[in-house]
Formats: structure tokens, C-alpha cells, sequence
């Protein structure tokens, strides 16, 4: 039997990835980079199980925020790749973002993170704090700062954003 470790295929228009290990075949936009396969591969093995780690408490500490970050971890841990949190105003959104950011890169999940708003303020607000609770992680606000490829974490305005796709796409 063969081992396919990760494969791609197109139709000439649209570019599938199939990685057997550990998520279903997906659309992508494009073959991934020779650093992107790495990473995948490296991802395997350095992935840690997620109920191994519990979310900092001093960065979101409320039950029901510790309670979010442990189910949407559950579900990326059964192959899933998307998950939904709907939190009314003033139940910590952001500390919850950051908790989980911070939960996903000790456990070995992910590499970067891209933080979108639909206003510049609550761009800058968030950049803020998550410098202020992760201060080792390198952040980026694309709204200001353009580009920085030494950054982890992004952010960015839903406007900002497919601007900067449109001009990568020409």
C-alpha cells in the first residue's frame, strides 16, 4: 500500500489538497511553498494533544471563555479545520483570541494567525493587547505596518485585507 504523505491536484482551475493523515481533501489556492510543506510535515509530528494543555487563566480566566477555547481545541483535535464562537459584547472576545492563540502555538497547532475586525479601532485594540499579554509573539498591523514577513501574528481590517489580495492577485 502506498503512504501518501500530501497530495495536490487541479483541474487546471482549481488547486485540491489532500493531506492523509489528518484533514479531508481541501481547496487551496495555489501548490504549497517548499517552507509551507515543511511545516506541514513538521506539524505532525510536533503537534502536541490538545487536552494535554489548558488555556492561561491570567489571559482568560471567566469558565465559559476556559470552556470555549477547550471545546473549539476538541473539535480541530476530530480533523475539523473550522470552528465558530458567537460572544455578545463584554464577554472578553479578544482575551478569549488571544487565550486560544497562545493555546494553539504552545500545543504546536499553528504557526501564524491572521486577527480580522471591520474597524480600524478595534484593529489597533486588539494589536494591543495582544502585545501586552503575549509580548514574546511578533505582531504585524497590516493597516499601518504594510508587511513584516518576521511577524506571527497579523492584523488587519476586512477592507485592508482584500486590498492586499487584489494586489497580489495582479
Amino acid at each position: 500500500m502506498v503512504n501518501v504523505r500530501l497530495c495536490f491536484y487541479t483541474n487546471g482551475y482549481q488547486t485540491w489538497m489532500w493531506d492523509d493523515t489528518f484533514y479531508p481533501e481541501r481547496r487551496v489556492s495555489s501548490f504549497f511553498s517548499k517552507s509551507d510543506l515543511e511545516w506541514l510535515i513538521q506539524k505532525r509530528t510536533e503537534r502536541k494533544n490538545t487536552t494535554e494543555y489548558k488555556p492561561n487563566a491570567l489571559i482568560a480566566g471567566r469558565i465559559y471563555q476556559i470552556e470555549a477555547i477547550t471545546r473549539v481545541a476538541e473539535t480541530y483535535e476530530k480533523s475539523h479545520r473550522h470552528a465558530l464562537l458567537v460572544m455578545a459584547t463584554g464577554t472578553g472576545k479578544t482575551r478569549t483570541a488571544i487565550a486560544f492563540v497562545d493555546f494553539l502555538k504552545r500545543a504546536g497547532w499553528a504557526k501564524n494567525v491572521l486577527f480580522l475586525a471591520d474597524r480600524k479601532e478595534l484593529v489597533s485594540q486588539a494589536c494591543g493587547e495582544f502585545k501586552k499579554h503575549l509580548p514574546s509573539a511578533t505582531t504585524c498591523n497590516l493597516i499601518e505596518d504594510k508587511d513584516d514577513p518576521s511577524a506571527r501574528i497579523y492584523f488587519s481590517t476586512y477592507q485592508t485585507m482584500l486590498g492586499l489580495l487584489e494586489l497580489d492577485l495582479q
